[in-house]
C-alpha cells in the first residue's frame, strides 16, 4: 500500500471514529433523565433493604406471606440476579450497612435485636452480638470501625435510643496487597506483599470473577504459593487473607490467570522464580529464549 493510500485510510478511520463517538454520546444524552426496566428480582417482597457492595446490589430480607431471610445479588453489568446464602434470621423493615467489605443486617420485624454479618467473598453469614433493645425501621451509620444504631420503633412505639457496636478486631487487620497471579502449564503462581505481624496466609480461589471463593490452602507462612490443582484453559480468580493472632483479615485484591500448556509441546516456556533478599518471591511466565537471555545477563554480571 503506497503512502497516499495509507493517508487516505487513516483519514477514513478517524472520520468513522469521530462519527461513532458522536453517535454514542448522542445516545447517552438521549437516555438521560429516563427510567429503564431491568431484570426483576426472583422473589417478590416488601419491607426489604438493599445495599451496594463491590459493584453488586444486594436485596435482603422482606415480607411476602411471612418474614423472609432471602438474599439476592444483582449484577448491573449483566442485568442478572443470583440467589445467595439466606440470612439466619428472616425479617423485614431491617437496616443494612456495609463495613470493610461486609454487610451487616440489624434489627427489623422478626429480627428484633439480632445483628448478622454477611461476607460476600465466601457467601456466608455470621451471627454477631445482639443489640440491647429490639427495634425496626431504625437507621444505622458506620464511623471509625463502629456501627451506630439510631432510633426506630418496637410495638408501634418510637424509640430515641442510640447504641454503638464495635466491630471485631478481625475487621481492622491489614489485608494483603499487590496480589499477582502468573499462569504456567497446569499451574498458577501467586505472590503478594507482606502484612506486618501476620502469622500465616489463606489462599482462596474461584472460577467466577468476584467469587464466592473456596479456601484451597491455609497456614501459608511465605509470600508466594503455586496452585497445581488447576486445568489448562480455565480462568481462575484468587484472593489472599492474612491471619494475625487467630483473626483473619479482609481479602486482598483479586488476581486472575489462565494456565495453558506449551503451544509447541517442546517446553518452550518456563516460570522464572526470583527470591529477593527480603524473602519475597517474584514469578514470571517467560519464553525460554527470554529465560536464556536473563541467565546470560546474570552470568555476565558475575
Amino acid at each position: 500500500m503506497n503512502k497516499f493510500n495509507r493517508s487516505t485510510l487513516l483519514i477514513v478511520l478517524l472520520t468513522l471514529l469521530t462519527v461513532y463517538s458522536f453517535f454514542s454520546v448522542a445516545l447517552a444524552e438521549e437516555n438521560l433523565g429516563r427510567w429503564a426496566t431491568k431484570q426483576s428480582m426472583t422473589t417478590s417482597r416488601y419491607g426489604l433493604k438493599v445495599v451496594e457492595l463491590n459493584g453488586k446490589i444486594y436485596a435482603i430480607g422482606g415480607f411476602e406471606t411471612d418474614f423472609l431471610n432471602t438474599v439476592e445479588e444483582y449484577d448491573p453489568a449483566t442485568d442478572t440476579w443470583t440467589t445467595k446464602t439466606s440470612m439466619p434470621t428472616g425479617r423485614y423493615l431491617l437496616s443494612l450497612t456495609k463495613v470493610n467489605n461486609k454487610i451487616y443486617a440489624i434489627g427489623g420485624v422478626g429480627g428484633a435485636k439480632s445483628v448478622e454479618e454477611y461476607d460476600s467473598a465466601i457467601d456466608t453469614w455470621t451471627t454477631k452480638a445482639s443489640m440491647s433493645t429490639g427495634r425496626n425501621n431504625l437507621f444505622v451509620a458506620e464511623m471509625n470501625n463502629k456501627i451506630y444504631a439510631i432510633g426506630g420503633g418496637a410495638s408501634d412505639t418510637p424509640k430515641n435510643l442510640v447504641e454503638e457496636f464495635t466491630l471485631d478486631s478481625l475487621s481492622i487487620c491489614n489485608k494483603p496487597t499487590n496480589l499477582k497471579a502468573v499462569a504456567g502449564d497446569k499451574e498458577v503462581g501467586l505472590s503478594w506483599d507482606e502484612v506486618e505481624d501476620a502469622d500465616s496466609y489463606i489462599i482462596k480461589r474461584s472460577e467466577t470473577e468476584g467469587g464466592p471463593y473456596t479456601i484451597i490452602e491455609e497456614d501459608i507462612t511465605g509470600l508466594s504459593y503455586t496452585d497445581r490443582t488447576v486445568d489448562n484453559g480455565t480462568t481462575y480468580y484468587y484472593v489472599v487473607s492474612a491471619v494475625i493472632d487467630s483473626d483473619e483479615s479482609d481479602d486482598s485484591n483479586e488476581a486472575s490467570a489462565t494456565p495453558e500448556g506449551s503451544s509447541s509441546g517442546s517446553g518452550d516456556k518456563a516460570i522464572l522464580r526470583i527470591t529477593m533478599q527480603n524473602g519475597k518471591i517474584n514469578e514470571y511466565d517467560l519464553l525460554m529464549n527470554d529465560v536464556e537471555d536473563f541467565i546470560d545477563w546474570f552470568e555476565d554480571r558475575a
